[in-house]
């Protein structure tokens, strides 16, 4: 069994916005044996979402988005010690993880589409373009009253149930080995899948394809965040590259969302040709996001994934050696709840 040290002090500001960003110890440290680290934050990260659910602030779309957002970087440090812990372990605490963050995925979705269709009648000239998306969002915001009345205490209960239970079983879980090299077999397989599913997403053109690469990229960008101190200066630019791709396929996704919702029930938004019109400015916002992701990621993922994790290597076989203990800052938690124009 493992030993994960408390970290009371940091709990706040891991709870709560801003501060988190500034202060909370989320990095690998120095001659710490990884396995202990991956689940020192880990555990510091359940605990921090689990008070955010116990203590929700005034916002509570931002509280959601937090909590959700704090589930997915688990879930990505969790992917790092896979080989490590073992496929049934890991398939086990991602799908528990999984089915925890969709219980506030219908209000995150709402909420985002709604301001999305706000976001086109406010850009829209006068006409039918400006009536058509302001007629749609003022149906559509009329779910998100629905929908976050779902957000009753027994989901509340139920979402602390289950990061407490998540939290519980990983500090039961032994660290055998302190193998760094199936940590970088991990980051690897990662690195690789993002490259794959990117030819995937620009050959294929679908929102499948796109949302699937979006999976992987976010996984590295927590993953990186986690190795940062290994090897700033290679990875700190690589991470806010990655902030903006994952960014942008995130926007994209919404769009892919809102689509499908208003393309289910038409009769609900205004009727057939207005959702059609709405959709179409949709599509259109979306090929323009789509055209932006590609030199980004052409920048990012240039190397090839051996070469990538070798050089890693070399890098932290000379910081491990190193001394002191340094606390790296959070990135900035992912996108803000308002999608771009």
């Amino acid at each position: 069994m493992h030993a994960i040290a408390g970290n009371n002090s940091n709990l706040n500001s891991l709870a709560h916005g801003s501060a988190m960003e500034k202060e909370a110890d989320i990095s690998l440290r120095p001659r710490e044996p990884v396995g202990v680290s991956v689940m020192r934050v880990c555990d510091a990260l359940l605990q921090s979402a689990i008070h955010r659910v116990k203590h929700p602030g005034r916002n509570s779309e931002e509280d959601i988005h937090a909590i959700r957002t704090i589930i997915k970087r688990v879930r990505a440090n969790l992917r790092l010690l896979r080989p490590i812990i073992g496929n049934a372990a890991f398939q086990r605490e991602n799908t528990h993880l999984k089915e925890a963050a969709q219980l506030f995925a219908s209000m995150r979705e709402a909420t985002v589409g709604a301001q999305t269709l706000q976001g086109l009648a406010a850009t829209a000239r006068r006409g039918k373009k400006r009536n058509d998306a302001t007629l749609v969002h003022a149906r559509y915001s009329r779910q998100i009253a629905h929908t976050h009345a779902t957000a009753s205490g027994e989901i509340m209960g139920r979402m602390i149930q289950a990061l407490e239970a998540t939290r519980q079983r990983l500090r039961k879980l032994p660290i055998t080995t302190d193998d760094r090299q199936a940590i970088e077999a991990g980051l690897k397989a990662v690195y690789r899948a993002c490259r794959r599913r990117m030819r995937r997403a620009f050959a294929d053109g679908d929102d499948t394809s796109f949302h699937c690469w979006r999976i992987r990229v976010k996984n590295l960008y927590y993953e990186l965040q986690f190795l940062r101190p290994v090897w700033p200066k290679r990875l700190k630019p690589m991470i806010a590259r990655l902030k903006t791709l994952q960014e942008l396929i995130g926007n994209d996704h919404d769009l892919a969302v809102l689509k499908t919702a208003l393309q289910e029930t038409p009769k609900r938004f205004g009727g057939g040709p207005v959702v059609k019109r709405v959709v179409r400015r949709l599509n259109k916002r979306s090929r323009r996001i789509r055209r932006s992701c590609r030199p980004l990621a052409g920048k990012i993922f240039e190397q090839k994934p051996r070469r990538f994790v070798q050089s890693l290597e070399a890098h932290w076989t000379e910081w491990h050696d190193s001394t002191g203990n340094p606390t790296m800052p959070l990135e900035t938690d992912e996108r803000p709840l308002r999608t771009g124009r």
